[in-house]
């Protein structure tokens, strides 16, 4: 198979610490293949697709709710006319390549990916991001790992760290391996593994764009599924006991209740 990139990348820079980038990428195959259109179309921001065009469907379509939401029927519109261009661009080009390198048993895809990246701007909305710290132990029970948690955040750039008693590790993840949520915001996880015994006083720290200062988040020591077979143990001891306690109230209610029967039958039988 025969692939030419074309590449055209417009990059304008700002004095903003925080970018974001807008991609669309357009593919052409001079034989589509099942599950492959003859041509697509599509646009990212920041990674997340937003918007999608195929030759079989021929119509250019929103990929996120809150774009479909905000934009007029006239851009779908508009937008659908310019990838019907386009697609006609790019089939008139395959056959040329196919021409150019005399081989049309194979199929050629032509590619073309143009991408731009702008500061950040006030429309861009700014949301917190939700921190948890919880462990998890190995199998062998010899070792624990921790992760922290940031979920729900935007924009997508944000860093987090590890402490030991207020100690940096030395530990970062960033924005690099974040990923989307289905509400247009993004989560990311970063796991430290500990020794057991080591047990306390580690955190972690998130920075972001929404937070004024820097968010620290510090494990509550908590390991699931440590102490409960020490309290199903308790419950079934407690639970023998009141029964314990219930059967010998019972017991004596009993023998209280016969003897006062009894001495009822003789009283009634000296009177007869």
């Amino acid at each position: 198979m025969w692939i030419i990139f074309v590449l055209f990348l417009c990059v304008f820079e700002t004095a903003s610490s925080e970018t974001h980038t807008l991609r669309y990428i357009y593919t052409a195959m001079s034989k589509p293949e099942e599950g492959f259109p003859e041509f697509t179309a599509m646009g990212l921001l920041d990674d997340m697709q937003i918007d999608y065009y195929d030759s079989v469907n021929q119509k250019k379509e929103s990929k996120q709710t809150w774009m479909k939401e905000n934009m007029d029927p006239d851009y779908w519109d508009k937008g659908t006319k310019s990838r019907k261009s386009k697609e006609q661009w790019f089939k008139v080009n395959v056959k040329i390549l196919e021409n150019r390198f005399n081989e049309t048993k194979r199929p050629h895809v032509l590619q073309w990916i143009c991408s731009c990246a702008y500061g950040e701007r006030d429309i861009y909305r700014s949301v917190k991001p939700a921190v948890t710290v919880f462990a998890k132990p190995d199998k062998d029970k010899n070792n624990l790992t921790l992760t922290c948690m940031a979920t729900g955040f935007y924009p997508k750039t944000i860093h987090i760290h590890w402490y030991k008693d207020k100690q940096g590790l030395g530990e970062e993840m960033n924005s690099t391996w974040a990923l989307p949520n289905n509400d247009n915001t993004f989560q990311l996880r970063s796991s430290l593994e500990i020794d057991p015994v080591e047990g306390k006083g580690y955190s972690c720290e998130v920075l972001h764009g929404s937070l004024p200062e820097p968010l620290f988040t510090h494990w509550d020591g908590v390991v699931p599924g440590e102490g409960t077979s020490n309290g199903i143990v308790i419950g079934i001891v407690i639970l023998i006991l009141i029964l314990i306690g219930l059967a010998a109230a019972a017991g004596i209610g009993f023998i209280i209740y016969k003897k006062t029967c009894g001495k009822r039958l003789i009283g009634r039988q000296l009177v007869d």
